[in-house]
């Protein structure tokens, strides 16, 4: 079987830059200004990071969506350390009302109850977004959900206050997704440039 090349990106950035930290292209004038954003940058260079201080400093209320459980851990340290109290999906009374870090695959016993769960005030966080969508697309642990999965999915991001996505590589298929126009920032600094491999 012959390997696919990776399509070229259509969409244009709004701002390219080449920063050592995200938080120095994307503002928190920017996160306040768009309800669509789309961050592409490099591994290490604080998408998480500046994600969470704005949602902090607004005290918005999030759900952070994962594609692994060992993320978990990470993102609730993120949000709790600038002052949004995220609660990890696999403790015990976990509230949906409010903020939270999600497994995509655990996302309908939380939010899939069939009706229309009111998402207007919370902001959806979606890191390495690439993975998640090909855990959606090509996960055979999903099978049999994964059409209610993509339902509650696309219901949560049509009704949301706001979507924010972040990968260190952004495609067309990221676009798909979100069904509208983003603000997209690509950063174009590389962590660990020049430094040779063992």
């Amino acid at each position: 079987m012959e390997a696919k090349e990776a399509q070229p990106l259509t969409a244009e950035p709004s701002i390219v830059g080449c920063e050592r930290y995200l938080s120095n292209l994307f503002t928190k004038q920017h996160y306040n200004s768009n309800r669509l954003v789309v961050l592409q940058s490099c591994c290490g260079s604080g998408k998480t990071y500046a994600v969470s201080k704005y949602v902090g400093e607004e005290g918005d209320k999030v759900i952070s969506l994962v594609h692994r459980m060992s993320l978990v851990s990470q993102h609730i340290a993120d949000f709790r350390k600038h002052g949004t109290r995220v609660q990890d999906y696999r403790d015990q009374g976990y509230d949906a009302e409010e903020s939270g870090v999600v497994c995509i695959n655990s996302l309908c016993k939380f939010y899939g109850d069939g009706g229309e769960r009111d998402f207007k005030d919370m902001v959806v966080y979606i890191d390495e977004v690439n993975s998640l969508i090909e855990t959606l697309t090509h996960s055979i642990t999903l099978r049999q959900n994964v059409k209610r999965i993509n339902e509650t999915l696309m219901c949560m991001l049509k009704h949301c206050k706001k979507i924010v996505v972040s990968d260190h590589i952004i495609r067309d298929t990221v676009f798909d997704l979100l069904k509208g126009k983003p603000f997209f920032v690509k950063n174009t600094y590389q962590n660990f440039r020049g430094v040779k491999a063992l």
